[in-house]
């Protein structure tokens, strides 16, 4: 929080000037800021302030990525890539615990990191009600932080892993977080239709790509 304003100044400055991959992760983070804060004037008819800042995370998201992607652009190596995919393994891991519920552990991982009682009540108490926090305080950030790698192993084309795609849209889809799901589906069309008009390609490479 401390660090957010240079950062987020720091970053502006990668996007503007740095490669179109990044831009394309911090504008999918930023539209879905901007979705949720018209939907948060719109249903509270005032500005309150501590909701804005709270939606501030989606901001803080695209920042932490976009740093993230240029320092491992500065040190690209094998050892960076097998880190970051080590990352997501572990990310995946622990909300599979938590998934899983072994003895309990899920229940015990979920309040270590986010202590909501009826939180915990809901996901572990009624048959059929999961919905896969993870490490966040709620499922649709969780959500993010799935959807975010699923484009990542998708799109960049050096950690492009199909395998490690289909695992973050697995568990993007146990968090039941309709909100990213509508999001990811109104962007990915969104990109088809531009590479469609916009591009010299195929109508075969559109759906591929």
């Amino acid at each position: 929080n401390i660090l957010f304003l240079p950062a987020l100044l720091f970053a502006s400055y990668l996007l503007i000037t740095q490669n179109k991959f990044s831009r394309r992760i911090a504008l999918f983070l930023l539209v879905t800021f901007t979705i949720f804060l018209v939907i948060e004037l719109i249903q509270s008819q005032t500005i309150v302030l501590r909701h804005q800042l709270y939606l501030l995370r989606w901001v803080k998201y695209a920042v932490l990525f976009t740093l993230g992607h240029y320092f491992y652009q500065l040190f690209t190596t094998r050892i960076t890539t097998l880190f970051f995919k080590g990352l997501f393994l572990i990310v995946a891991g622990l909300n599979i615990l938590i998934l899983l519920n072994v003895f309990n552990t899920g229940e015990a991982i979920q309040y270590f990191f986010s202590p909501k009682e009826g939180f915990l009540l809901t996901n572990f108490y009624e048959p059929g009600i999961l919905r896969l926090g993870g490490a966040m305080m709620n499922p649709n950030d969780n959500a993010m932080i799935f959807s975010v790698f699923a484009l990542f192993f998708l799109l960049h084309k050096k950690f492009k892993d199909y395998y490690f795609a289909l695992l973050a849209i697995v568990l993007l889809l146990l968090t039941q977080s309709r909100t990213t799901i509508v999001i990811l589906i109104a962007l990915a069309l969104l990109f088809a239709t531009y590479r469609f008009v916009f591009s010299k390609v195929s109508k075969k490479q559109v759906f591929v790509s």
